[in-house]
């Protein structure tokens, strides 16, 4: 056994390479998962509560909730934009489906097409139709529905009539089986005609 310690000059490593290593992201990573807490980025939208259920009884509750979420996201997509998306979601996994309805609530196309790249939208179990249908956002109703998503109802065409979004009616009318065939019973005194 050698106790002698290795002589100054003699490094078997260059200083650059264990900075390198002690500096590299995957390394601090693997520690990190041994670690119990949260990046400091994340620790505002680690306290962010579920998102309530059933738009029509609790249009108060989900307008109160996309506030909070909205104050705790805005800013932090301002400071990473989507540098960062992919760690968020490894770190607080429900953030996936939190950053999907923010950008279905606030009609933002560009994201959710990133989100869908990124994580496959279509695994989102929100009723997210439902949702963009009630804001009005035909831009994103026609979208989640061109990807494929299955979050829709038959409340969706409602919340639209009753919001007076008359687009996103005549879209479902036009696209959703179930609503053609609702149409096609309706008794004619009850039928719209689209102007």
């Amino acid at each position: 056994m050698h106790n002698n310690p290795i002589p100054q000059g003699e490094r078997t490593v260059p200083l650059a390479a264990t900075t390198v290593i002690l500096l590299s992201l995957d390394l601090w990573r693997i520690v990190a998962a041994f670690q119990t807490g949260v990046y400091l980025d994340m620790q505002p939208l680690a306290k962010l509560a579920a998102l309530p259920k059933h738009y029509r009884s609790n249009e108060g509750k989900i307008r109160d909730w996309i506030q909070t979420l909205d104050a705790a996201l805005s800013p932090w997509y301002a400071t990473y934009g989507t540098s960062r998306i992919g760690l968020l979601v490894l770190t607080l996994p429900r953030m996936r489906d939190f950053m999907i309805t923010h950008a279905v609530y606030f009609n933002d196309g560009d994201r959710l097409a990133f989100l869908h790249a990124t994580f496959d939208v279509r695994r989102c179990r929100r009723n997210l139709l439902n949702l963009a249908a009630a804001q009005g956002h035909d831009a994103s109703v026609a979208y989640l529905h061109s990807i494929g998503h299955q979050g829709c109802n038959t409340g969706a065409m409602n919340l639209a009539a009753q919001f007076g979004h008359l687009r996103i009616v005549q879209f479902y009318t036009a696209t959703a089986p179930k609503a053609a065939r609702f149409a096609q019973w309706m008794p004619p005194h009850a039928k719209v005609t689209w102007m």
